[in-house]
């Protein structure tokens, strides 16, 4: 994933269980990136880390 908003694509096309915890924490993490409360390289580990 290059942005947040590719991570969000990922998100909306491909992931397996849209219902989960990890959804919810991918779904935080990319909103940090977005508002910049978390960098994006922490953002993009903790996002490739849940899946």
């Amino acid at each position: 994933m290059f942005s947040p908003f590719d991570a969000h694509k990922f998100l909306r096309s491909k992931w397996p269980e849209r219902t989960d915890v990890n959804f919810a924490n991918a779904v935080s993490a990319i909103r940090a990136a977005l508002d910049t409360s978390m960098t994006v390289d922490a953002a993009r580990l903790k996002f490739t880390q849940l899946h």
